[in-house]
């Protein structure tokens, strides 16, 4: 499948009205789409999602590219005179309110230079760029991915009109829950891949992120249904911190955001690397070879001895050992078994 063929297949699903048949359609064309990978070559439909579903690839590292500097890229890369085109992808246009649509932006500036050039890229190729993009080393080198990119595609945000989860669960009934459970859009593609499948059990497994689960703001109308004859209530602070899970393996480490991303590098793997893991050392009793810890990973101010919070602009993912803070976790859950099922 080439990457022409999937931007009709977005521009479909955007011109489409009404929820119902957004769905519909994404339905059955990822049901073709899945059925002809499995006749021609046996491959899954990973390449695919993860182009539909950007936002929940977690197998791709950031980009680390807002729309500010991929327009400053651009007006370098077209060497754009000064004038309106260059004005429209400045960032005062840009965070002005009048550009509604990044995508719409950009369209109307390159088509004038790239107007009929015709493309033969295929998903893979794609791909391909879209992982060097992430691990270039410098902006000179985003420029020259960036070239190649835009000399083949137009940059257009998908902007469909239906959610992700929605898109997921076109391609499985499962495909939504199944993925709230571990972070993995591969392996949504790899164990749903035949639709005819159910899950009975969603598996909690060592060192694969999860979605957990988050606390629902509820309203005075609702609150009073819920308590009507309670006239004594007790309050606690709310503390503002970063959720995260901890995986812990005979005496190996991994730690994950809430969103799924993977921040052990900094944490630390093990006992001995990190600006948090050392400080674990100990603390674990001897019958504890697995554990999964899931909560408010908070700062503890070593100065005042009390907890820091998000008011004082400090973010608990980019601490130092020289700090006066030291991460800590609120809350925890102690799983004895390497899985834990939900039913």
């Amino acid at each position: 499948m080439d990457f022409k063929e999937l931007c009709e297949f977005f521009e479909e699903i955007k011109q489409t009205k009404g929820s119902n048949e957004k769905y519909k359609l994404t339905h059955d064309r990822l049901k073709k789409i899945r059925e002809s990978l499995r006749q021609e070559t046996g491959a899954n439909i990973f390449p695919i999602l993860r182009l539909m579903v950007p936002n929940l690839d977690r197998d791709r590292d950031s980009y680390n590219m807002k729309e500010a500097k991929v327009a400053r890229i651009l007006v370098k890369m077209l060497d754009l005179p000064p004038g309106n085109d260059k004005r429209v992808l400045s960032k005062s246009y840009l965070m002005s309110g009048q550009a509604t649509d990044f995508g719409d932006v950009v369209y109307s500036v390159i088509r004038k230079y790239l107007s009929n050039y015709k493309t033969t890229l295929t998903i893979q190729e794609l791909n391909s760029y879209l992982d060097d993009l992430t691990k270039r080393q410098s902006e000179s080198e985003a420029e020259e991915i960036l070239l190649k990119m835009f000399k083949k595609i137009i940059l257009k945000d998908l902007k469909l009109g239906i959610s992700a989860n929605t898109i997921l669960n076109c391609y499985h009934r499962d495909g939504a829950a199944y993925y709230a459970s571990n972070n993995s859009l591969r392996k949504v593609c790899e164990v749903l891949s035949d639709h005819n499948v159910k899950l009975n059990e969603l598996e909690i497994e060592i060192f694969e992120p999860f979605r957990p689960m988050l606390s629902k703001r509820i309203d005075e109308t609702n609150f009073k249904k819920l308590f009507p004859e309670n006239n004594l209530f007790y309050v606690e602070n709310k503390f503002d911190g970063e959720r995260f899970q901890l995986h812990f393996d005979n005496n190996r480490f991994r730690y994950f955001s809430r969103n799924g991303f993977d921040y052990t590098s900094n944490l630390g793997e093990c006992y001995n690397t990190g600006i948090f893991t050392p400080k674990l050392k100990g603390l674990f009793e001897d019958n504890v070879s697995k554990i999964i810890l899931d909560g408010e990973m908070m700062l503890w101010d070593k100065r005042t001895n009390k907890f820091g919070s998000k008011g004082m602009t400090l973010d608990v993912k980019k601490l130092n050992d020289l700090g006066p803070f030291q991460p800590c976790f609120l809350c925890l859950r102690h799983h004895p078994s390497e899985r834990q099922n939900f039913n």
